[in-house]
């Protein structure tokens, strides 16, 4: 359920940086490439290229996203079980 199932906050983290790295790979290297190889007319890419290549940028980002949720989410639960001091 948890990346680090004996400490939350440490799931936390790294949900949250999985999906930072995750979402800025996704819009940087990934969409550039994307651009690059879309404006250059010379270079055909063969006709399965072009799905799959979009449906594995869409996965990385669609799961780089869950990632950020779920780590902002553990993190705020975190944080009312600090202040509150009951399980959320």
């Amino acid at each position: 359920d948890n990346l680090f199932p004996d400490n939350p906050l440490y799931s936390a983290v790294a949900s949250l940086g999985l999906g930072s790295f995750g979402l800025a790979f996704g819009q940087g290297v990934i969409a550039r490439k994307a651009e690059y190889y879309a404006r250059k007319e010379a270079a055909k890419l063969p006709f399965y290229y072009t799905p799959v290549a979009r449906f594995v940028t869409l996965y990385c980002v669609a799961t780089s996203c869950v990632l950020v949720w779920r780590g902002a989410w553990m993190g705020w639960d975190i944080a009312y079980e600090k202040i509150s001091k009951e399980s959320a």
